[in-house]
């Protein structure tokens, strides 16, 4: 896909192959949340400056639709291509609770993070997942060339989810005799 990368003084066109944006309600929605793309060492230095300019600016346009740089600013992945002269730029914005690929193990890693203190087994994950979907905590974002989801729950959301997934027996603590060492 074409993405047309602009700031003040600088306009150039890069084809983008995986774009995000950063989160599911109006305002983080128009920023970027992840775009990969490969091009030439300039052209690829030229985005990546834009992509630092954060609060001072910098945008890209696509399918008639304008995205922001995230002001808190990108982890930004460069990988050299020589056989090809170009370079593929991997740049995921620094926003907690931001999942890429299939729901259900990126969601499971992302729960098992410093930042989410409630104790999760891998098979209640697809309820959690429910849950969360009914609480309005998670949604899919918009997205082109990889899956996406924003998560915005916090422990103490998570902990209130688990005890109603428990009080009602849609999930369960193994006994101790089903439990095993892996």
């Amino acid at each position: 896909m074409k993405a047309t990368v602009k700031s003040s003084d600088l306009e150039l066109t890069v084809d983008v192959d995986r774009f995000t944006t950063a989160g599911t309600n109006i305002f983080d929605r128009s920023y970027i949340g992840m775009i990969s793309f490969v091009a030439t060492e300039s052209v690829a230095k030229s985005v990546i400056a834009v992509l630092h300019l954060g609060k001072r600016g910098g945008w890209i346009e696509m399918e008639d639709e304008s995205f922001t740089v995230y002001p808190e600013g990108y982890e930004i992945r460069r990988m050299k291509l020589p056989r090809y002269r170009a370079v593929h730029v991997v740049a995921v914005a620094k926003v907690k609770g931001l999942l890429f690929g299939e729901l259900e193990p990126a969601l499971a890693a992302y729960l098992k993070s410093p930042e989410i203190s409630t104790p999760i087994l891998d098979e209640w994950i697809p309820n959690v997942i429910e849950s969360l979907k009914d609480f309005g905590l998670i949604a899919p974002v918009k997205s082109f060339g990889i899956s996406a989801h924003y998560c915005t729950v916090t422990s103490e959301q998570l902990d209130e989810v688990v005890t109603k997934l428990l009080q009602n027996k849609t999930i369960t603590i193994p006994s101790k005799r089903h439990l095993h060492a892996g």
